[in-house]
C-alpha cells in the first residue's frame, strides 16, 4: 500500500513539473491567418488566436543560449516545426499567459526581405553547416529586439533551461551581476542557506567602477517561477548589529563574490532560511524548488561624477532556492 502511495506521488510530481514547464513558456502558431503587413510592424497582432497548445514548449527545450537566442530542442519538439509559408508562419511566445512578441517561421529560399519581427529560419544549417541539428536559432527582427525581454529570461532561468553564462544579468552601464545560493551548516536545527551577490565590471573604461551596495542599492525579494513577490511572515523578529557594506570598488575586467548573509534575525525551526539586511524567509519543505531568489541593483547619477560610480537598475536572473 505504501509503495503504491510512493509511485502516485512520484506521478502527480512529475505531472506538476510538467504542467508548469508546459504552462510558464510556451511559443505558439497562430489559429487563424496573419497579414503579412503584421509582420512587418503595420497592424496589431495582440488579439489574434493562438493554438490551444504551443509548438515549443518550456520541457521541449534542452538549454537556451540567452546570448545568441539559440535553443537545444528534443527531437519530438522538432518534428513539430511548421514548413513556413513563403510569407513566413507566424508564432507568439507567451511566458505565464502574457503575450510577449510576435515572430515567424521562415525559409532561407523566401524574398520577402527583412521581416519587423524576430525570425525562426527552419532551414538555416543550409548555410551554417556547423550549426547542430537539434537547435534553432531566433533572429533579431529589424525592429526593437524583443528576444531580450526580462519576463523571457526569467522564466528560463526558474526552468533551469539557461547556460551558465546567462545566469549573470544584462549589462547595464558596465556592471552585470548574479546570485549563487550556498548550503551552510544547519542553525539550530535549519537549513542555512547564504546568498552571494556576484558582480563584475564589463565595461571598456580604464576607471575602476564603484558599486553603492548598502540596503538603499540592493534588495532581495523571494518570488514564484512568474516573477511575482512571495509573501513570507515567518520571521520578524530581528535585533544586533547589521554589517554595512557600503560601496564596493571593481577595477577593469575583475569580479567579486560577496556574501549578504545578516545573522541578526531570529530562526524559526523550519527546513531552511534565507536572510540578508534587505529581508528574510523561511522556506517550508513544501516549497522547496518553487521558489526563487532575486535581487535588484540601484544607482542614482551623481551629479558631477562622469566615470567612477555607477549608476543605473540590474534585475538578476531568479535563482532556485533548494538543497540537498
Amino acid at each position: 500500500m505504501n509503495c503504491q502511495r510512493l509511485i502516485f506521488l512520484v506521478v502527480v510530481t512529475l505531472a506538476i513539473v510538467c504542467r508548469a514547464e508546459t504552462n510558464s513558456f510556451g511559443i505558439y502558431l497562430t489559429a487563424e491567418p496573419v497579414e503579412p503587413r503584421v509582420l512587418h510592424g503595420e497592424g496589431n497582432w495582440s488579439r489574434v488566436r493562438l493554438s490551444k497548445t504551443p509548438v515549443i514548449s518550456g520541457s521541449d527545450i534542452i538549454s537556451y543560449n540567452f546570448a545568441e537566442h539559440s535553443m537545444r530542442l528534443r527531437a519530438e519538439a522538432l518534428a513539430r516545426i511548421p514548413q513556413p509559408s513563403v510569407h513566413g508562419t507566424p508564432f507568439v511566445v507567451v511566458v505565464n499567459e502574457e503575450r510577449i512578441y510576435l515572430g515567424a517561421f521562415t525559409t532561407i529560399l523566401s524574398s520577402i526581405g527583412p521581416l519587423a519581427v524576430p525570425r525562426i529560419s527552419v532551414d538555416q544549417r543550409v548555410f551554417v553547416t556547423n550549426q547542430p541539428a537539434d537547435m534553432l536559432v531566433i533572429g533579431r527582427g529589424a525592429g526593437p529586439d524583443l528576444r531580450c525581454d526580462q519576463r523571457i529570461k526569467n522564466v528560463l532561468a526558474a526552468l533551469q533551461k539557461l547556460n551558465e553564462a546567462d545566469s549573470w544579468s544584462a549589462p547595464a552601464n558596465g556592471l552585470q551581476a548574479r546570485i549563487t545560493l550556498v548550503e551552510e551548516p544547519k542553525e539550530f536545527g535549519t537549513r542555512w542557506i547564504v546568498p552571494y551577490l556576484e558582480l563584475r565590471n564589463v565595461r571598456d573604461l580604464a576607471h575602476p567602477l564603484e558599486v553603492r551596495c548598502d540596503r538603499q542599492h540592493v534588495q532581495f525579494e523571494l518570488v514564484d517561477a512568474a516573477g511575482n513577490v512571495v509573501t513570507n511572515r515567518s520571521v520578524t523578529d530581528r535585533s544586533g548589529p547589521v554589517p554595512d557594506l557600503g560601496s564596493i570598488i571593481l577595477p577593469l575586467n575583475s569580479s567579486i563574490h560577496i556574501s549578504m548573509e545578516c545573522r541578526n534575525w531570529g530562526v524559526p525551526k523550519a527546513a531552511a532560511m534565507i536572510s540578508t539586511d534587505s529581508g528574510a524567509w523561511v522556506i517550508h519543505e513544501a516549497e522547496r524548488g518553487k521558489v526563487f531568489l532575486r535581487a535588484s541593483i540601484v544607482g542614482d547619477k551623481v551629479e558631477g561624477d562622469r566615470f567612477k560610480i555607477w549608476h543605473g537598475k540590474i534585475e538578476t536572473p531568479l535563482v532556485r532556492v533548494d538543497w540537498k
